[in-house]
């Protein structure tokens, strides 16, 4: 599609619009943790994307070139509200990201597991919203875009050896502050009580 695009065939644009549009949509919210940056991160992306039509290499992986431009853009837009956030005070609860909002569930839970998996979810976004921006970004590149850990290095400009370091280092993270909640949500087994 890009080599079409380069030689001005507006409708390879198009196509790839629709085919990935939804995943660097999901993929900025879930990084951000806000719609409408979301939207304008997706719509700086594929403006990037067709003003770079005749600079494509068509050797290069375009899931993972246009996963770079997109982590990237997020990257800037969260160093840009840090700068923001230095000028005003943050509202209450500014900081309280809701990194993974918006993931589809995998199937309808029973009103008891819908609370539970809730709760969970929640602890979960607060945990990966706590993340070193880094750890936050080759998580979600890895887990939620599904990029091998080389499409990973690539994107985020790193070696295979550092994207290794980081995903081991945001598991043990999330592992460390949620292993004490989950296990106090568990259910007390019988014959353990006061």
């Amino acid at each position: 599609m890009m080599l079409r695009l380069a030689r001005g065939d507006m409708r390879a644009f198009e196509e790839i619009v629709v085919s990935y549009e939804r995943a660097v949509r999901n993929f900025a919210f879930r990084y951000l943790g806000d719609e409408r940056k979301a939207e304008d991160i997706a719509q700086e992306t594929f403006l990037r994307v067709y003003k770079a039509r005749a600079r494509w290499r068509p050797d290069a992986k375009f899931h993972t070139w246009l996963f770079t431009i997109t982590s990237r853009l997020c990257l800037n837009a969260i160093r840009s509200q840090r700068r923001e956030r230095r000028v005003m005070r943050p509202a209450a609860g500014a900081d309280d990201r809701d990194a993974l909002a918006g993931a589809p569930e995998r199937r309808t839970p029973s009103p008891a597991e819908g609370v539970l998996a809730a709760e969970r979810a929640e602890l979960l976004r607060r945990a990966v919203a706590e993340l070193s921006e880094n750890q936050r970004r080759a998580l979600l590149l890895h887990r939620f875009e599904g990029l091998s850990y080389q499409e990973v290095a690539e994107a985020m400009g790193l070696t295979l050896e550092a994207v290794r370091s980081l995903l081991v280092r945001a598991r043990r993270n999330l592992h460390d502050r949620l292993a004490p909640l989950l296990r106090a949500d568990e259910p007390a087994a019988e014959g353990d009580g006061p």
